[in-house]
Protein backbone atom coordinates (compact mmCIF):
# COMPACT_ATOMS: atom_id res chain seq x y z
CA UNK A 1 0.00 0.00 0.00
CA UNK A 2 1.44 3.45 -0.67
CA UNK A 3 1.78 5.41 2.07
CA UNK A 4 1.77 9.65 2.91
CA UNK A 5 5.23 9.62 4.85
CA UNK A 6 4.03 13.84 5.30
CA UNK A 7 1.29 12.65 6.72
CA UNK A 8 2.30 9.59 8.85
CA UNK A 9 2.14 9.38 12.03
CA UNK A 10 4.21 6.80 14.92
CA UNK A 11 2.05 4.16 17.37
CA UNK A 12 3.75 2.29 19.92
CA UNK A 13 1.83 -0.81 21.18
CA UNK A 14 2.26 -2.85 24.18
CA UNK A 15 1.02 -6.24 23.29
CA UNK A 16 1.20 -9.25 24.93
CA UNK A 17 3.90 -11.73 23.67
CA UNK A 18 0.64 -14.21 22.24
CA UNK A 19 -0.57 -10.92 20.86
CA UNK A 20 2.80 -10.46 19.29
CA UNK A 21 3.42 -14.00 18.05
CA UNK A 22 0.25 -13.65 16.22
CA UNK A 23 0.84 -10.42 14.41
CA UNK A 24 4.29 -11.56 12.73
CA UNK A 25 2.71 -14.93 12.18
CA UNK A 26 -0.42 -12.83 10.19
CA UNK A 27 2.38 -10.69 8.61
CA UNK A 28 4.29 -13.73 7.18
CA UNK A 29 1.21 -14.90 6.28
CA UNK A 30 0.49 -12.10 3.97
CA UNK A 31 4.02 -11.18 3.20
CA UNK A 32 2.66 -7.87 4.53
CA UNK A 33 4.96 -5.58 6.69
CA UNK A 34 3.34 -4.83 10.35
CA UNK A 35 2.65 -1.58 9.70
CA UNK A 36 0.81 -2.70 6.12
CA UNK A 37 -1.19 -5.77 8.51
CA UNK A 38 -2.62 -2.90 10.97
CA UNK A 39 -3.21 -0.62 8.29
CA UNK A 40 -5.18 -4.21 6.48
CA UNK A 41 -6.64 -4.76 10.07
CA UNK A 42 -7.59 -0.81 10.40
CA UNK A 43 -9.92 -1.06 6.91
CA UNK A 44 -11.38 -4.40 7.61
CA UNK A 45 -12.56 -3.19 10.62
CA UNK A 46 -13.82 0.04 9.12
CA UNK A 47 -16.08 -1.41 6.84
CA UNK A 48 -17.30 -4.03 9.64
CA UNK A 49 -18.38 -0.95 11.62
CA UNK A 50 -19.95 1.20 8.83
CA UNK A 51 -22.44 -2.22 7.94
CA UNK A 52 -23.20 -3.45 11.18
CA UNK A 53 -23.86 0.99 11.94
CA UNK A 54 -26.50 0.20 8.88
CA UNK A 55 -28.02 -2.63 10.94
CA UNK A 56 -26.41 -5.35 8.60
CA UNK A 57 -24.72 -8.56 9.23
CA UNK A 58 -21.04 -9.86 8.64
CA UNK A 59 -21.10 -13.42 8.27
CA UNK A 60 -18.61 -16.15 7.04
CA UNK A 61 -19.66 -18.76 4.71
CA UNK A 62 -18.85 -21.48 2.84
CA UNK A 63 -17.53 -21.16 -0.89
CA UNK A 64 -21.11 -22.21 -1.67
CA UNK A 65 -22.66 -19.71 0.17
CA UNK A 66 -23.42 -21.46 3.54
CA UNK A 67 -23.64 -19.26 6.71
CA UNK A 68 -20.84 -20.58 9.22
CA UNK A 69 -20.31 -17.46 12.00
CA UNK A 70 -21.65 -14.45 12.14
CA UNK A 71 -18.95 -11.81 13.08
CA UNK A 72 -19.84 -9.78 16.35
CA UNK A 73 -17.89 -6.73 17.32
CA UNK A 74 -18.35 -5.90 20.65
CA UNK A 75 -20.01 -2.40 21.93
CA UNK A 76 -21.86 -1.89 18.42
Amino acid sequence: MPTDTAAAARINLKLSHSARADVDRLAEQTHSSITDLVRLALSLLKIAIDEMRKGNKLIITTSEGQPLRELVIPGL
